[in-house]
């Protein structure tokens, strides 16, 4: 049994969990049994598809670049489930693209801790991400009788991200949202080399001119990086409403509906 409430254990992933039950700022509480997030889903067990079956997943959203996917494709057995392949960090931010941001961030104490930043900032800033995020609350905004999955490597950057955005636009707090964004550091970091998992990520051989304290925070989760996201965010959007409505292009009245859809009374 696992020590987290919201943690599922299964055999073949680390870091899947229910992201419902929190809190909201207005008094509800999101939903249990719908919202869930996962690393990668391409070693689970028959046991373990037995284990999520119950959770009537339909709607799988995999964030992973198409060459993670290729390497590790998942094994979904669990439910008739649709999968989506949102890629929310820019393509050029592969193996060369981060070598290169290494080397322009070399000169700093912690290279690697400023990069992850980067990437986060980036996010929340939208550029790239923003596209993939407008197809996933407008689907959200429209099935809501069908649970979802959120998922991608180690269900902890590009899933913890996303996850904090949907929390966010449902009410809860900076607190709370960082709360389940930091679960992955039980669940997840602290049970991996992280050495190891950051550079197969990454695919930089160790030969390469790589300090190895450069490439670990890779494989971290660090209140800094979830508010360098939020960050840039707020540099074009100050709340939920002008977030989905002016950033994502969605109708005025999406917040209402999705708080309507996805909370309850406390």
């Amino acid at each position: 049994m696992s020590l987290y409430p919201q943690h599922i254990a299964l055999q073949g992933a680390l870091n899947f969990r229910d992201f419902g039950g929190y809190a909201t700022l207005q008094g509800r509480c999101v939903i249990r049994d719908f919202f869930y997030r996962s690393d990668k889903l391409s070693e689970l067990s028959d046991e373990d598809h037995q284990t999520l079956a119950p959770c009537g997943i339909g709607h799988i959203y995999d964030l992973r670049r198409p060459d993670e996917v290729a390497q590790a494709p998942s094994k979904w057995q669990a439910s008739p489930a649709v999968t989506h392949h949102y890629s929310i960090i820019p393509p050029d931010m592969d193996k060369q693209g981060l070598l290169q941001a290494f080397e322009d961030l070399r000169h700093l104490p912690e290279p690697g801790v400023a990069l992850m930043e980067l990437i986060y900032r980036d996010i929340g800033r939208g550029d790239y991400s923003h596209g993939y995020f407008a197809q996933l609350f407008e689907r959200l905004l429209h099935d809501h009788n069908i649970p979802i999955l959120v998922h991608c490597s180690g269900g902890k950057d590009r899933t913890g991200s996303t996850c904090a955005l949907i929390l966010w636009v449902l009410g809860c707090d900076r607190d709370t949202i960082t709360r389940d964004y930091m679960l992955s550091k039980p669940l997840y970091c602290d049970n991996v080399d992280p050495l190891h998992m950051a550079m197969q990520l990454a695919q930089i051989e160790t030969t390469q001119r790589i300090e190895p304290h450069w490439v670990t925070p890779i494989m971290e989760v660090r209140e800094s990086y979830l508010d360098a996201m939020f960050e840039g965010l707020q540099e074009r959007f100050t709340n939920p409403h002008d977030f989905l409505t002016k950033g994502l292009g969605l109708p005025e009245d999406s917040v209402e509906k999705m708080r309507q859809h996805y909370t309850r009374s406390a």
